[in-house]
Parts: structure tokens; C-alpha cells; sequence
């Protein structure tokens, strides 16, 4: 039998002097004994989001196990939207708060080098603003998933859609945002998507969604620019 303790239970396991018995204190102040003999595996596990008890949530937002070899797990949504056919918010590479003007002029690190990868750091709109594990692919990351998904464009609520299945049989939607550039988007046929690797002093690395056989993770964009960010969460 397996037994799987969540941390629900205070974390403390007994087990008699003479090994044939396991006590588990609850936080009730009850206690739960088994037999050893019963006893295959003990887990701990992480504790589910209470918000969305039934679903895959991590610190309050939702994710999609799309089986990777590396084990990573995407966000359903980006970050600034609701569901996952939205835009949601724009960012410049390294800042974490959306504006209205993305130039040379009110970029925050323009000419500076605040990294090579700032996947996790104080830099990183998706962990910033989500906290927890929550932050930006890398440019491994992206193209790993980019490329062990089957793709094509769909539109939902008059939203195009990059939808990419997975092997598993589960699917991402990515939305098409385009880019801003100083005050206004391009056009939103497109979707460009910021990697957390910095290419050079004014570019980083990010993925461009054209149609389903058309997506490239190996393009860079100036820093400055007003782009999307999918987070993933690293577990």
C-alpha cells in the first residue's frame, strides 16, 4: 500500500521501538497509527491550492502538464490575463510593471546589464508578480515546448490562438499579441513572446509565433519593446 501524507498533517511520523507501527499526529490533535507492515512508501506532497482544490494551481494560478522530458509546467494564462485566449500585460525585458510608453527613454535599464538570465531574479515580471517558483522560460525552455507540441491557430472569443498538443493529449493556448513599440502594437497577428536570456546590452532573446509551422525561438527583439510573458513553474 502506498500512503500519501499531504502537508494538511503536522509533519511528524512515528514509528515504534519495535518497528511495527507508524503514528501520525494531526492538526486536530488526533492521531492516525498504521502497521508498518501496511506501510509501502510514505510521499509528502505539496499542498494543494485551497482556491481551486480539483485543478492543477500553483500559488494561485493555473498550470498544464504537457509531459516534457524536463518536467517543466506551463502556465495556462499569461501574465496580466484571465484565461488563456488573452493578451494580459505587456513588459519591457527586466521590468516588472506594465506602462503606456516602452522607448529608449522610460526603459529603466537601458544600456545596462542587469544579467544574463533573469529567470527568477528581481527582474522577472513572471515571479515578481506571481511569486512563489513562478517564472520566466528560458530560451531552452521555450523552444523544449515549442517543440514537443503539434500546433495550429484557432480563434477563441475573436482571439487568434497558437493552440500546441502535447503527446500526453493535453494543450497550451498561446494568443497572438504582437509587440509595442513606444505607444502602439503591432499588428496582433503574431505573437512574440519574452525569453529570460539576455542576447547583448540592448536585445533579448524571445519566441516569434507566426503560424503553426512557423514558430522561431532563436529570434532576438530590442529590450525596450512591450512583450507578452508566459510563465512556467519550475516544481
Amino acid at each position: 500500500m502506498k500512503l500519501l501524507v499531504s502537508f494538511v498533517a503536522t509533519m511528524i511520523v512515528t514509528i515504534s521501538a519495535m518497528g511495527q507501527t507508524m503514528t501520525l499526529k494531526m492538526k486536530s490533535g488526533s492521531y492516525v497509527t498504521y502497521s508498518t507492515e501496511e506501510v509501502e512508501e510514505v510521499t509528502f506532497a505539496e499542498k494543494l491550492d485551497e482556491s481551486n482544490p480539483s485543478g492543477n494551481y500553483y500559488n494561485g494560478h493555473e498550470y498544464v502538464d504537457l509531459g516534457l522530458p524536463s518536467g517543466k509546467l506551463w502556465a495556462t494564462c499569461n501574465i496580466g490575463a484571465t484565461s488563456p485566449e488573452m493578451i494580459g500585460d505587456y513588459f519591457a525585458w527586466g521590468e516588472t510593471n506594465t506602462k503606456e510608453e516602452y522607448s529608449k527613454d522610460t526603459y529603466n535599464y537601458y544600456g545596462k546589464n542587469i544579467g544574463e538570465n533573469i529567470s527568477g531574479t528581481e527582474y522577472d515580471a513572471a515571479h515578481v508578480q506571481w511569486g512563489g517558483e513562478w517564472c520566466m522560460p528560458t530560451y531552452s525552455e521555450f523552444s523544449e515546448m515549442t517543440a514537443k507540441c503539434t500546433w495550429k491557430v484557432s480563434f477563441i472569443n475573436g482571439n487568434k490562438c497558437f493552440v500546441g498538443t502535447a503527446q500526453n493529449g493535453n494543450s497550451i493556448t498561446i494568443p497572438a499579441c504582437g509587440w509595442i513599440n513606444v505607444y502602439n502594437n503591432n499588428s496582433a497577428e503574431d505573437g512574440a513572446y519574452w525569453c529570460s536570456n539576455s542576447s547583448d546590452t540592448y536585445n533579448a532573446s524571445m519566441v516569434w509565433l507566426i503560424k503553426p509551422t512557423g514558430i522561431y525561438c532563436s529570434q532576438i527583439n530590442p529590450k525596450r519593446l512591450g512583450q507578452c510573458i508566459r510563465a512556467i513553474y519550475r516544481k
